[in-house]
């Protein structure tokens, strides 16, 4: 949450290139990395993995962090699902979006990291 507070790209690019780093340098080609779960509930268990609650900063900041891991050599990928945001009862929860709301706030997100992908952080 903090690295999502900070709202620097170049940070989050230089993290997630230690980290692809690291990984090439133990043998593996797959970075399981980049929550894009926005933090809606309080109590998740999962909250420090997430950068924040808006679509706009998780969408940046996950395409500086997949950049960064990539020039690595390393596959990155943006890791849990759409409206997954509470640990309690999710295997049998059933999360009621309708669709627009689903494309504006809990999926934009993901299509912000492949936009312009060859660009700087």
């Amino acid at each position: 949450m903090a690295n999502g507070a900070s709202w620097d790209l170049q940070a989050s690019y230089n993290f997630e290139a230690l980290i692809g780093r690291e990984a090439h340098d133990l043998g593996f080609n797959l970075s399981l990395g980049g929550t894009a779960n926005l933090i809606r509930e309080p109590r998740n268990g999962r909250n420090f993995e997430c950068l924040g609650e808006d679509p706009l900063l998780v969408g940046k900041m996950l395409g500086s962090e997949l950049k960064g891991t990539q020039a690595q050599g390393v596959i990155g990928n943006i890791n849990r699902f759409a409206a997954n945001n509470q640990e309690t009862g999710r295997l049998v929860l059933n999360v009621k979006i309708d669709q627009r709301a689903l494309g504006e706030t809990d999926c934009g997100h993901f299509r912000l990291p492949f936009r312009n992908p060859r660009s700087a952080p």
